[in-house]
């Protein structure tokens, strides 16, 4: 008998053992899978989100994951976001990669459960902010975000090794700034990444972030650029290695990236005082730029040449778009050529791609970096 009822305890225990251990069927466990679409987007959900605006497609995003709600119809996108609403979205992403459910609703005062929960989460600690309604940094916005996963799922997918206003400023925590970069979840205002740590963040950015934290896919692998500064001329290059310089024989300076390059930036001068005051379109016109361009007598030319008439703000220049080709090497690559006169000095610039297919989202970033006296060429280049 005692026996028995020795075994029907240990029967018990077991079970109690095993009921904490398994899963419920259907209960999600920690899981970027988890998220997933919730819902339809449809034009009348936010009546001041327009098709037209830069963020359409990320809004519509946010709401159709449930990373984001709006308020009486509205999504209200150049409205500043709140350290509360910061909360909101981090909590958010939290839950759902936790759960796979968003279970939090407003208390009293509205965000007291969310901050609540981002404070037993570790998602902010006590202390952190002495406002939940005031405006929120954009360096305190990448501090909140940066603890919405585990960073195990903020892994590196490209090369960051300069922010131009992060590198020494004193935030709350750098280094979720630089991981947010690395990640692809941040980008910067341009192309050299510029994070403008202290400003505040619109909704709309807010949520093109929050998206990418979320969906791996929305992450952003394009890399950020270094800025080089040839005379008059600046330009960047990919973040993935050092500028290399080598100059001809003609004084003519070619800019590459060392390690797996996938541009080089040529520039070519030739000083003469017949060119002060004078701009390139006003003694040449585009058909004789583009029969320039295209001439064969020294080996090296462009093919399927398109050339434009551009400004790089009082500079008139030529943009020719087409393949640089040599007949005593044997290659072709895409290349864009700006030509212009700027002081005495008549100014080649050169950008050819190198390797394989194109990804014009890396040779419109490169190309359009180019400026002169601190102004790029207007039109923009579109491949």
């Amino acid at each position: 008998m005692k026996r028995s009822c020795r075994l029907g305890g240990l029967l018990l225990a077991l079970s109690l053992v095993f009921s904490l251990c398994v899963t419920p069927a259907g209960a999600a466990g920690p899981s970027m899978s988890n998220f997933k679409k919730q819902r339809t987007y449809y034009s009348s959900v936010f009546s001041d989100v327009k098709t037209s605006q830069w963020s359409y497609s990320v809004i519509k995003t946010c709401y159709e994951y449930g990373l984001m709600q709006g308020s009486g119809g509205k999504f209200n996108s150049n409205g500043t976001l709140t350290v509360a609403e910061a909360l909101v979205m981090a909590d958010r992403v939290h839950q759902i990669y936790n759960t796979g459910a968003n279970t939090l609703t407003n208390g009293s005062p509205w965000y007291q459960p969310y901050v609540n929960y981002a404070l037993s989460n570790g998602i902010i600690s006590s202390g952190d902010f002495s406002s939940y309604t005031a405006k929120i940094s954009r360096a305190d916005m990448a501090y909140v975000f940066s603890h919405a996963l585990p960073a195990s799922q903020l892994g590196e997918i490209k090369t960051v090794n300069n922010i131009p206003d992060v590198n020494a400023a004193p935030y709350r925590d750098r280094s979720a700034i630089w991981m947010l970069y690395r990640a692809g979840v941040l980008t910067g205002s341009d192309s050299y990444g510029t994070f403008k740590p202290n400003s505040y963040i619109t909704r709309q950015e807010a949520a093109a972030i929050i998206a990418r934290i979320a969906i791996r896919s929305e992450r952003r692998s394009d890399p950020l650029l270094q800025k080089v500064t040839d005379n008059v001329v600046t330009f960047g290059l990919p973040q993935t290695g050092a500028v290399k310089k080598t100059t001809s024989s003609t004084g003519a300076r070619m800019y590459s990236v060392e390690g797996g390059t996938r541009f080089v930036m040529n520039i070519s001068t030739k000083s003469n005082s017949a060119f002060s005051g004078i701009s390139l379109p006003s003694v040449l016109t585009a058909a004789q730029e583009k029969s320039i361009m295209e001439d064969r007598s020294n080996g090296s030319y462009l093919t399927n040449c398109v050339v434009t008439k551009v400004s790089f703000g009082g500079i008139q220049a030529y943009r020719s778009e087409g393949n640089f080709t040599s007949d005593s090497y044997s290659y072709s690559y895409p290349s864009l050529t700006y030509r212009f006169i700027s002081g005495t000095t008549l100014y080649g610039v050169t950008l050819i791609w190198l390797n394989g297919s194109v990804d014009k989202t890396l040779l419109s970033k490169v190309a359009n970096s180019i400026a002169v006296n601190g102004n790029a060429a207007s039109p923009a280049y579109v491949p």
